[in-house]
């Protein structure tokens, strides 16, 4: 790209062309669209990612004996349950410490799964049952990915 007074000097190549196509406008551009493909589909949900047929969690907020381990880890190291949800889930696994990480964690986990509820929801959940719901969140990656 050259500076001449107040023009640029573009040189585009085509994509089925040896010889530069020199133009100072966009206009003048003759760019081959043989090497430009063209999306024609929405790309779906991510693979791997089952949607709740009920709208609703797989095991209840309170459901800490379904998985005991779980539930051991949740209660005595919350922050290390945290890591590990995130991880599982596919994000930074430094998201189960950062303030309000898991709160967004929560929110997108709920909406990808197709659970019902509200990001005011989420925040109160973590808030005021955060160790509960962590357990919970980990339940429910374990049971949609086939781990235990």
């Amino acid at each position: 790209m050259e500076t001449r007074g107040h023009f640029i000097l573009l040189t585009v190549y085509a994509a089925d062309s040896p010889e530069p196509v020199q133009g100072t406008r966009s206009d003048q551009w003759d760019i081959s669209t043989k090497a430009m493909s063209v999306v024609t589909q929405q790309p779906g949900a991510a693979p791997g990612v089952t949607i709740s047929p009920t709208g609703e969690w797989g095991s209840g907020m309170f459901q800490c004996y379904d998985d005991c381990g779980i539930c051991f880890v949740g209660m005595c190291c919350p922050s290390i349950l945290g890591c590990y949800v995130a991880h599982k889930y596919g994000e930074p696994f430094l998201l189960g410490v950062a303030p309000g990480g898991l709160t967004a964690l929560r929110t997108h986990m709920r909406l990808s799964y197709g659970i019902r509820g509200t990001i005011c929801n989420d925040a109160l959940s973590m808030c005021f049952c955060g160790w509960c719901e962590i357990c919970r969140m980990a339940r429910e990656i374990n049971k949609r990915s086939g781990t235990y």
